[in-house]
């Protein structure tokens, strides 16, 4: 049950971190890019350890990444929803 959770951990941290929508200050923006791009790519294209992954987590790997997908555009939505706000301000 605790691998389970670890590798439940692994893909809900990939998840979060593509669907990153917080404000980052200069100095971190760009390791936050990247951590972002680089969570998208294991998401979409991750291959084989993706797919190990899932199956330690006891998850299906095209069900993770369909809620991946879902989490990634509503996120989108609010950044874009965020930026309107703020430039109509």
């Amino acid at each position: 049950m605790g691998e389970t959770a670890l590798w439940r951990a692994v893909i809900e941290q990939a998840i979060l971190d593509a669907a990153k929508i917080h404000k980052c200050t200069a100095r971190t923006r760009s390791r936050e890019r990247l951590a972002r791009y680089a969570a998208l790519d294991w998401l979409e294209n991750g291959g084989e350890d993706f797919g190990v992954v899932c199956n330690f987590a006891g998850l299906d790997l095209n069900a993770v990444r369909e809620r991946a997908v879902g989490a990634v555009e509503f996120s989108k939505l609010k950044r874009w929803r965020w930026r309107k706000r703020a430039f109509n301000s």
